[in-house]
């Protein structure tokens, strides 16, 4: 049985090759997980402003004569249902109660 140890020339040529198969494989992770990434966060990003876009053009479709409910404007209130005053009708004096 003979064995053949392989020479310096060789066993460099294969390990390079390794190294550039690794390599390849490296750059290829890399760029999918970038696409990937900025696929995620573009569609992230356009996913948040895509309720305001359609109520927008809902609104601006529409024939309704006062401006649109579910859309806060400048000029109102961020919270939505029937308005009532800000102070509420004052509270009976506690002084009849008798505590001790």
């Amino acid at each position: 049985m003979t064995i053949t140890i392989p020479t310096d020339e060789a066993l460099g040529l294969q390990i390079k090759r390794v190294i550039s198969a690794v390599a390849a494989v490296a750059v290829a992770f890399y760029v999918a997980g970038y696409v990937l990434g900025t696929a995620v966060h573009w569609t992230s990003e356009h996913l948040t402003r895509l309720p305001v876009i359609a109520l927008t053009t809902i609104t601006t479709t529409s024939d309704h004569a006062g401006p649109n409910p579910f859309v806060p404007a400048a000029y109102r209130r961020d919270r939505y249902g029937p308005s009532r005053p800000r102070q509420s009708e004052p509270q009976p004096s506690r002084s009849g109660v008798g505590f001790a």
